[in-house]
């Protein structure tokens, strides 16, 4: 196991963090996505306008009776490159795995109950990259991408709001849409998450995390959602994630979910990868044994991403909002 040293380069490697959910090979062709099976329309959740706790009440209940899913046909894409085929797979609490192959695995992230990480093959400076959920809180990292691994699952639309949140809310924010703020505590200072909630199906349309300067951290815009008449609840099969600090805008597309079913062997589908010649590199330290350290060095003509200015919404009610 390798650390990084103090003096790791965390600006460039957040930026390079946009490989976690892209392969960057201009070679690549696009893969089309099948169509999913045709599903029951929504019902509507709320027949007349809904209060603060009917619409938590319906936020919980789109949630609460997945405990795993997975898409085996999908797609990943950002602005200006070809879109990438994917898998990914989930179980709640922790675990998380998306994975694209083209002749052979390309790119592998993932979380368990312990730890999570990334590898892509066309890194320029390729590793099996990680960090400990609790270290990496404490991080040089959180401070350049300060979004939790596991927030996809959330921005897939499995979304909890509980006890521990003070929510306010709801409020007019458009046609057929409604506000609600979340807040909750952490180290470094209470955290707010604003959700706009379908005035009518009561599914989570898009979600904006600010951290503790009120500073935007992340956006999820979901569309397209699909009604699974078994578990009664309703997902996204087309997700939109911009990190501001990362300069990342992706797009993420499914043909179709698998809910609550077995998927396989634990002990071998939310364990990090095994790459034969590939180091592994701690996220959640800092080191400042210079002789053990990889040192980070993208070169910089490759294409991460294409620069975009994220329109920063109206956080209204709070104060120093951007």
């Amino acid at each position: 196991m390798i650390e990084p040293p103090a003096s790791f380069p965390w600006k460039r490697l957040a930026h390079a963090l946009v490989l976690v959910f892209l392969l960057l090979s201009q070679g690549c062709r696009s893969w089309p996505l099948r169509r999913g099976p045709q599903m029951e329309k929504s019902p509507i959740v709320f027949q007349a306008a809904p209060t603060l706790d009917e619409i938590v009440q319906a936020v919980n209940r789109n949630s609460e009776p997945i405990q795993q899913m997975q898409a085996e046909t999908a797609s990943i894409s950002v602005p200006g490159l070809p879109s990438l085929r994917a898998n990914l797979m989930l179980e709640r609490p922790r675990n998380f795995r998306l994975r694209a192959q083209l002749l052979g695995p390309e790119l592998d992230v993932g979380s368990n109950s312990e730890l999570f990480w990334f590898w892509a093959k066309q890194n320029p400076r390729p590793a099996v990259y990680f960090a400990r959920h609790d270290q990496f809180a404490q991080s040089q990292l959180r401070q350049q991408l300060p979004i939790d691994p596991v927030w996809m699952m959330e921005a897939l639309g499995i979304v909890t709001l509980d006890e521990s949140m003070r929510v306010e809310g709801p409020f007019p924010a458009g046609p057929e849409r409604l506000e609600i703020r979340a807040y909750m505590p952490s180290p470094e200072g209470e955290i707010a998450k604003v959700y706009y909630v379908h005035a009518k199906h009561g599914w989570i349309l898009e979600q904006h995390h600010y951290g503790p300067q009120r500073q935007l951290l992340a956006i999820a815009r979901g569309s397209r959602h699909q009604y699974f008449p078994l578990e009664k609840v309703s997902l996204p099969l087309q997700v939109q994630l911009i990190v501001p600090a990362a300069e990342l805008n992706m797009t993420l597309q499914v043909s179709n979910y698998t809910l609550n079913s077995s998927q396989g062997d634990p002990n071998q589908l939310w364990a990090p990868p095994q790459m034969n010649g590939y180091q592994w590199v701690d996220l959640g330290t800092g080191s400042n044994d210079q002789t053990e350290a990889v040192q980070w060095n993208p070169a910089p003509t490759t294409p991460y991403i294409r620069e975009s200015r994220v329109p920063r919404p109206n956080m209204r009610g709070l104060s120093n909002a951007p």
